[in-house]
């Protein structure tokens, strides 16, 4: 479907900005590399899928193609119709950080 985009951080960049961990937007793609999608000018059409463990119908990999820094890809689990809305499990390292639980 989609790369997961945005800026390219480092670990205490991610903690620079973040100082309590909770980007919205920041996907860790590797030991201490992230993503932070949060800017909509720098950042592609996956920061916009959103969470249910229940209705997911994507999933992501963290991948290396090439000589490229990992990345986080998106794929479907199944066809998905026009207009259909994007979900995928974010994961419970993600709701733990965010200090929160999920609605789903």
């Amino acid at each position: 479907l989609f790369d997961y985009e945005g800026e390219r951080l480092t670990e205490p960049e991610m903690f620079e900005r973040y100082p309590d961990g909770q980007g919205r937007y920041v996907a860790c793609i590797g030991v201490a590399s992230y993503i932070d999608g949060v800017n909509e000018e720098r950042s592609g059409l996956a920061r916009w899928i959103n969470h249910s463990g229940r209705r997911a119908n994507c999933f992501w990999k963290k991948q290396r193609f090439g000589p490229s820094s990992p990345a986080m890809h998106f794929y479907t689990l199944r066809d998905i119709a026009a207009g259909e809305e994007l979900f995928f499990d974010y994961g419970g390292a993600y709701w733990e950080a965010m200090g929160c639980e999920p609605i789903d």
